[in-house]
């Protein structure tokens, strides 16, 4: 029987009224959030998955919080995953506020646009979350007056995946991701990077023997296989009032091997011992049940190896190990390089002007490589001088100092000259060019130039815009120099010519004239010591050991260290851009850059970025950045992630479990 025409099931004007009462209610009671329609990039035909997807278009709008008394879920569980948070929320949202709102402006690629799509987002200010939707509820309550009013929207925390990309141009949205998705952390060398520093004695010291012998290097005559730790190298005792030899075990992965687990590569020395009458006997012992087959043996020098080297300064910012010279027991040449600095040619500051030979060395047998330490960094360089005031009495091509201004607002620097191009009748300066920027001034400050015949100087207040990089905080490397070695018949160094003279040198500085044995003589009762240093996990050298300890030395020797890398080091990264690591082609997106402490956040991380490469930007021109900086560590641990402990887990997990031999829970 059809229904009674007479009463109505649902007036239009009933149904407008029973919606603006809901809007109503929407408005005073709930919260304002913020939609994040889900666009799909990548789907798998054959699975019919979605395997990337990006959250690029946010709407604000009113939605009515259900959940009065907290979050719903299990709340924060134990998984083998680590501590993972399972909070639920429902949200309650106009049905006609979507339609009217969101729905017109979502465009292709977003799959359903006539309703809210489960796995779209909402972002809820008042927790700082991310939400995903789980389950739309199009029918609550139940066609009142034949009509459908509001969508009831079930919704979890949001599991970020690697290829999920969010950035919405809003502030606290695109931060509460962070949160959400696998950050990496990438500490990069910093303004604290010094350079560490040692000192070494011969083996005598610290003995009451006048006689014996040290230990020079241990060979390895097998490497044993199976190891699953490093083994305990063992030195037999030296006599009574010598010093007892100590060695490590540094292991290695080889191919080849019938078994699995390590074997050995190499054993160096952290004491060499002395005293020694005869070669001491060396032992390998397992430190567990893994690992056999290793033999080595004892090489002894003369009374005049190298004792212990001492670490005086373990250095900050290291992020690649860096090598350990020791002077050579052989006597190497050696030459003093000279620098033009203020108050010398001009024409010559910051570059090296002659070398003296101090040193010729023997037993050369073929032209020895010389290099030279590189410039020191420079900061507050000059690029240019726009004097105010420009003075008189200057002549087209003079060449004048740049120097803080008598009287007030003096500012640093030193060694910045400033060539005349251009001057007015009265001989003020029109243009002029910068010959060479300096290093150490400040902007804020004046600066002046003083005619070299007589005159008024030219003074000028130095802005960001002076500088190089427009900041007085940009590093200039400058250019190391280079030269070349020559000898006699006698195999001694007799000349040197300059080939390159560098550009950034503040004083004068020794090169090294190679004293490498492949170029050398053998000299009888002579070995050069070389050893290798290691770095802690905060980027200091917690240790220094030897490969060899040498021999015939009759001096203590020097010991020193490369300096941290930290060139290049320029910029600031910009949130969000396409950052890529030079060495290892990984690409990533930017999160936050702090260019205090140097830790730059990234996602979406295509590979594995390495300690010691350089991160770039992606350029200005692309509308990134020109930032360009050092690895010095990579973490492996989600650090923004407070509930990630993965990498904990599986790490004491592995200690306990023991998979290199067999299956721990059994064989089939």
């Amino acid at each position: 029987m059809p229904l009674n025409p007479y009463f109505l099931q649902g007036a239009a004007n009933e149904q407008r009224l029973v919606q603006d009462i809901i809007n109503e209610q929407l408005k005073m009671f709930g919260q304002d959030v913020v939609y994040l329609p889900r666009k799909i990039v990548n789907k798998s035909n054959i699975l019919n998955e979605i395997t990337a997807s990006k959250f690029d278009d946010a709407f604000r709008i009113e939605a009515y919080l259900m959940n009065y008394e907290g979050f719903e879920g299990s709340g924060d569980i134990l998984t083998k995953f680590g501590v993972q948070t399972t909070d639920s929320v429902t949200f309650v949202i106009s049905k006609e506020r979507y339609e009217d709102f969101i729905s017109p402006f979502l465009d292709d690629e977003v799959e359903l646009t006539s309703r809210p799509q489960e796995g779209d987002l909402i972002f809820f200010p008042l927790d700082n979350t991310i939400f995903e939707i789980k389950y739309v509820e199009a029918k609550k309550p139940f066609y009142q007056l034949q009509k459908l009013y509001a969508y009831t929207l079930s919704c979890e925390v949001f599991d970020m995946s690697l290829d999920d990309q969010i950035d919405t141009s809003i502030e606290a949205v695109d931060k509460a991701a962070v949160e959400f998705g696998y950050t990496v952390q990438l500490a990069m060398v910093g303004l604290g990077a010094s350079t560490a520093s040692a000192t070494v004695q011969r083996a005598t010291v610290g003995s009451a023997l006048t006689t014996g012998y040290s230990i020079r290097e241990i060979d390895l005559i097998n490497d044993g296989t199976g190891y699953t730790a490093a083994p305990t190298i063992g030195i037999s005792t030296a006599p009574v009032l010598g010093v007892n030899a100590s060695a490590v075990a540094i292991m290695t992965s080889r191919s080849g091997h019938t078994s699995s687990g390590l074997s050995i590569d190499r054993i160096l020395m952290t004491n060499p011992g002395f005293g020694y009458t005869v070669p001491p006997t060396v032992t390998i012992t397992s430190t567990n049940a893994y690992g056999t087959g290793a033999a080595a043996t004892a090489i002894l020098s003369d009374d005049r190896g190298l004792g212990p080297i001492n670490i005086t300064d373990g250095g900050a910012e290291y992020g690649i190990v860096p090598t350990v010279y020791i002077t050579a027991a052989t006597t190497e040449a050696l030459a003093l390089a000279h620098v033009g600095t203020a108050g010398t040619d001009r024409s010559s500051v910051g570059i090296l002007t002659g070398l003296t030979l101090t040193n010729s060395g023997i037993g050369y047998k073929s032209d020895p490589p010389v290099t030279f330490p590189a410039p020191p960094v420079r900061i507050g360089v000059l690029t240019n001088f726009s004097p105010s005031q420009q003075g008189s009495g200057f002549q087209v091509n003079d060449e004048v100092l740049i120097r803080y201004r008598d009287g007030y607002y003096q500012g640093i620097g030193t060694d910045a000259y400033l060539k005349i191009t251009g001057i007015s009748s009265t001989g003020a300066i029109t243009s002029s060019e910068i010959k060479y920027g300096g290093h150490s001034y400040d902007k804020d400050k004046y600066y002046q130039v003083d005619p070299p015949n007589g005159g008024s100087p030219a003074i000028d207040y130095f802005y960001n815009s002076n500088f190089l990089g427009l900041s007085t905080n940009t590093q200039d490397t400058g250019t190391m120099a280079a030269a070349t070695a020559h000898i006699n018949s006698a195999g001694l160094v007799t000349s040197l010519v300059l080939t390159n003279p560098g550009l950034g040198y503040t004083g004068h500085t020794y090169c090294d004239i190679s004293n490498d044995p492949s170029i050398k003589n053998p000299v009888a009762g002579k070995a050069d010591a070389k050893a290798e240093a290691f770095l802690g996990a905060d980027g200091t050298v917690t240790a220094i050991r030897y490969s060899n300890s040498g021999a015939g030395y009759d001096f203590d020797p020097l010991v020193t260290l490369d300096a941290p890398n930290t060139s290049p080091v320029s910029g600031d990264y910009m949130f969000k851009e396409i950052v890529r690591g030079v060495g290892s082609g990984t690409t990533a997106l930017v999160q936050s850059w702090d260019a205090d402490t140097r830790i730059l956040l990234v996602n979406n991380v295509s590979g594995d970025f390495l300690e010691g490469e350089r991160v770039v930007g992606i350029g200005t021109t692309l509308h990134g950045s020109d930032a360009d900086y050092i690895v010095k560590t990579v973490s492996d641990q989600d650090d923004t992630d407070l509930y990630g402990d993965n990498s904990p887990f599986e790490t004491e997990a592995d200690a306990i479990l023991d998979f290199s031999e067999n299956n721990p829970f059994g064989e089939f």
